[in-house]
């Protein structure tokens, strides 16, 4: 796996995502299964009011589907669509700003009937890819040839079924390099239909005409604190104010150890714009691909993601594709 070392000043900051923190609009379906991490007391039992012994408590919306992509070469992972029990919808999509959308009973029984009831998605399962084994010499895999790995999580609670499988190059490059698996050209099928539920569920399946913004609850942010001496033209941070109190480099919780330290934690809105504001007056540009930032003789990369309704990413999820890159 070849990865970009941390001498080319390479960052891992999402801009679109710490932009968007800063621009985030009020959407109607905002998430309500988010943990509450703003630190904010919870009112007493005696200042709520009383529930009468008629209502009905309307339960919390549970996860239907998730899909995601990852890749190793480069890393990321990338949330495609997750879908709740209630109907709301999150689409995301590599560097683009999330959007969100709900769906109605008649909706979300087209994606169960599409999608859910597929043989290969009742099981947890994984269909890697398997190479050809050449009959002269070895000759591998074209330089670049990758795939992502699409994985499906279906239904929420202790035990969902995860099923995962690298998704399909073609019929004529499958040919040539892999071992035949209409299972992975089935999933990936699924995959794309999921990704594109605004394209094939009718108007009746939406409770909402078109898709807007969609306003995080809960941010993730991960600092990677590089060892080496920054490089020239990097912005400083140094002296700045944070959200959460202390050092950018000491945020959060270490989550793994290698050529540098990653350190993970959650974050709520308002200090997620309070970043992307300290960011934007220290001369990051958000067009800028590889930036990153110095900050009392440490430079440091950053990533910012808001996370769905279901707490999607977690530290956990993102460890394999951040740095220091865990197992």
């Amino acid at each position: 796996m070849q990865r970009t070392s941390p001498s080319s000043g390479r960052s891992f900051l999402h801009l679109g995502a710490w932009v968007f923190a800063a621009l985030v609009v009020v959407v109607g379906c905002s998430p309500s299964t988010s943990p509450d991490i703003s630190g904010s007391p919870s009112p007493s039992a005696s200042s709520a009011p009383a529930s009468s012994p008629s209502e009905t408590p309307v339960p919390e919306p549970d996860l239907v589907v998730r899909l995601t992509s990852g890749l190793h070469n480069p890393p990321a992972l990338t949330l495609t669509v997750e879908i709740m029990s209630d109907g709301q919808v999150v689409l995301g999509g590599g560097s683009k700003a999330w959007t969100a959308r709900s769906l109605t009973a008649a909706g979300l029984d087209q994606i169960a009937l599409a999608v859910l009831s597929a043989p290969l998605l009742q099981a947890s399962a994984d269909y890697p890819t398997q190479v050809i084994q050449p009959s002269g010499p070895a000759q591998g895999l074209p330089v670049g040839l990758t795939a992502a790995t699409w994985t499906f999580t279906v239904g929420g609670g202790s035990d969902p079924v995860v099923v995962t499988s690298r998704a399909w190059l073609g019929d004529e490059t499958e040919a040539m390099y892999f071992v035949p698996s209409p299972e992975r050209k089935e999933l990936d099928r699924l995959a794309n239909l999921l990704a594109s539920v605004s394209d094939w569920v009718t108007a009746d399946g939406w409770a909402s005409a078109t898709w807007v913004s969609y306003e995080a609850a809960s941010y993730l942010f991960w600092v990677t604190v590089w060892a080496e001496t920054p490089g020239d033209g990097l912005p400083s941070v140094d002296g700045a104010t944070w959200p959460f109190g202390g050092p950018i480099e000491a945020f959060g919780e270490v989550v793994a150890t290698g050529v540098g330290t990653g350190r993970c934690g959650y974050l709520d809105p308002a200090q997620a714009t309070d970043i992307a504001g300290t960011l934007s007056e220290a001369g990051v540009d958000p067009l800028d691909p590889n930036p990153g930032v110095v900050t009392d003789g440490f430079w440091v990369s950053l990533y910012l993601s808001p996370r769905t309704m279901d707490g999607f990413p977690t530290c956990a999820d993102e460890a394999s594709y951040l740095p220091p890159y865990g197992s």
